[in-house]
């Protein structure tokens, strides 16, 4: 069974229905799916997407983060997309806290005010700064697979090791604006504190 197909199995039977389940897979995740040396962009994307709609239930955001009750929840990417449908697969059909999951394409730094996600593709790396700088005041987890991402201001980051995706978190970034990452979320992932907007 490929990993995508595994996805949505666990998707459809057990996902929606237990945090622990979440805990469990987003685990699993990180230690038993080494990216294959076969595909390794497509799969490293893959399992990727599965942490962004993870993040939605082991971060909690402030209520100013909606500016209505109907408001559905924002998983944005910004700049060229390097999931595909794989992204909008993974949250199908799955909402949080009764708003729809929604994923939105973004080319421009102004329409990212009302994302509760946003994942900063690597075609924006001369942009890391200032898009994160625009940013840096609002409820808004932010997300790339860049070295210093960071370093740069960013809150959580991809990184490869040992042919697996890890994970690098600032909490203290998200915490500046109101964002609060659950201790099973930090215990699977290297903490960084930098200070948050530099």
């Amino acid at each position: 069974m490929c990993f995508l197909q595994l996805f949505q199995w666990l998707k459809h039977t057990i996902f929606s229905k237990y945090i622990l389940i979440h805990c469990v897979v987003f685990t699993l995740i990180s230690i038993m799916f080494p990216i294959s040396q076969a595909a390794p962009a497509a799969q490293e994307y893959q399992i990727k997407a599965v942490f962004l709609f993870n993040f939605v239930n082991f971060i909690t955001w402030p209520a100013n983060s909606f500016k209505q009750e109907s408001d559905p929840f924002r998983i944005c990417l910004l700049g060229e997309d390097p999931f595909g449908v794989v992204l909008d697969l993974t949250v199908e059909n799955h909402t949080i806290e009764g708003r729809d999951l929604k994923v939105l394409r973004l080319k421009d730094i102004q329409m990212t005010r009302n994302c509760q996600i946003l994942f900063i593709s690597d075609s924006e790396q001369a942009r890391h700064k200032d898009i994160l700088k625009a940013i840096r005041n609002l409820p808004i987890l932010s997300i790339g697979d860049n070295a210093d991402f960071i370093q740069q201001g960013g809150m959580i980051k991809f990184f490869n090791h040992n042919n697996k995706i890890r994970l690098g978190v600032n909490p203290d970034a998200l915490e500046t604006v109101g964002l609060k990452a659950n201790a099973n979320l930090l215990n699977l992932a290297i903490i960084e504190r930098v200070g948050a907007g530099k």
